[in-house]
């Protein structure tokens, strides 16, 4: 029997897409849901099942029939993910595997901050490397937990303050930088021997209000985008993101980003212009207005040139997609662009194109070039 399947994500659920899916097998409806909103779909049956796409890349598939009123949580679907386990929530085995690790992340992701101590600049993760946390005022406190191989941060809201860096100094010497956008609310960062081989893991994960926005940048990062028509609704979402950038320049970026991967150029307007004028801390609003017009005025080659060179005196974009797109449009400059080039490529060092914000390896002082086997692993809180 059709009807309206009403759909509701549980406040634990990170922003998702969700196809809903008829019992022949075809896609009635793609959408975009928050944490704790819902909506309703018609369908031509209550055999009608659910594809969540979920910011990890993973699909868990829901089936209820006879049932129009779904409510989606993460603990619901945890025990749905291929090979899952229940999520380790509480500390790790002195080695672990990489899948080990990203239980633990995933349990984190829903937790309080789990350390009770004196609040430091830098902080020891035990033999492995140390870590730290600076903003524009300086260095910003942090606390160890999980048996001093976890760092972890609680940030007050600030939207509109400039990015944080992120410095891991590894015992080999290699150095992880990595940007963080300043409306991070919650970042952790920890050291983990890993059990199979001889390596470390050095992961990373950064929770911010904006879940959609963060959502958003793991899709693009993995460029797991669908079709525009599919995106829709999240194009309507980016929209009102970008609109409101004089509240969160963040989310604002992250929403151009999907706007400019869509080539939905008449929902941009002129505010990515506004965006590079009113927030000088945030290189990314350079690069995206420096985009639309290639995309849109490929011929106004002086304003694009003036604001991707402007993106560079900056500094590195925050996110990935904004580190790649301000190379290549540096690139299109032929000549003109090749020295701008060359610093940008220089203050990178090794990119980790894996990360959704931007990270790269670099050696310290009188260091060899970063060689060491450690892995690397950077992502928002919601797809842990």
């Amino acid at each position: 029997m059709s009807g309206a399947l009403t759909i509701k994500f549980a406040p634990d659920m990170p922003a998702a897409t969700v196809e809903i899916v008829s019992p022949d097998l075809e896609v009635v409806q793609r959408v975009m849901l928050d944490p704790g909103r819902s909506t309703s779909v018609q369908v031509p049956s209550e055999a009608s099942f659910l594809r969540v796409h979920l910011p990890s890349g993973q699909v868990v598939t829901l089936k209820d029939p006879g049932n129009l009123t779904r409510e989606v949580s993460l603990q619901t679907i945890q025990g749905r993910l291929p090979g899952s386990q229940p999520p380790l929530e509480e500390e790790l085995p002195e080695q672990s595997s990489v899948s080990e690790i990203r239980r633990y992340h995933r349990g984190r992701s829903r937790t309080p901050t789990l350390a009770v101590a004196p609040p430091m600049h830098l902080l020891q993760l035990r033999a492995y490397g140390s870590v730290e946390l600076t903003g524009v005022g300086g260095h910003i406190p942090g606390v160890l937990a999980s048996s001093g191989r976890e760092a972890q941060w609680q940030l007050p809201y600030n939207p509109q303050q400039s990015p944080l860096a992120l410095k891991i100094l590894e015992q080999s010497g290699t150095r992880l930088d990595l940007r963080v956008p300043g409306n991070a609310s919650r970042i952790w960062a920890r050291a983990d021997a890993l059990r199979d081989q001889s390596a470390v893991s050095f992961s990373v994960r950064i929770a911010t209000l904006a879940s959609t926005a963060d959502t958003i940048a793991s899709y693009l990062q993995r460029g797991d985008l669908y079709s525009a028509e599919a995106m829709a609704q999240w194009v309507d979402e980016a929209a009102g993101l970008l609109f409101d950038k004089m509240e969160d320049p963040y989310a604002a970026a992250v929403g151009a980003y999907l706007l400019l991967r869509l080539k939905k150029f008449d929902q941009m307007h002129d505010w990515a212009r506004n965006l590079a004028s009113r927030f000088d801390f945030l290189p990314d609003g350079c690069v995206i207005w420096a985009w639309q017009l290639i995309h849109h005025q490929p011929s106004n080659a002086d304003e694009i040139r003036k604001y991707l060179l402007m993106a560079v005196d900056r500094g590195l974009p925050v996110y990935s997609e904004g580190l790649r797109l301000l190379t290549d449009g540096l690139r299109l400059m032929g000549s003109d662009g090749q020295a701008a080039r060359d610093k940008v490529v220089k203050s990178a060092g090794v990119v980790l194109w894996s990360s959704p914000l931007t990270a790269s390896l670099a050696a310290e002082p009188g260091m060899a070039p970063p060689t060491d086997p450690s892995l690397h692993d950077i992502a928002f809180a919601s797809a842990a």
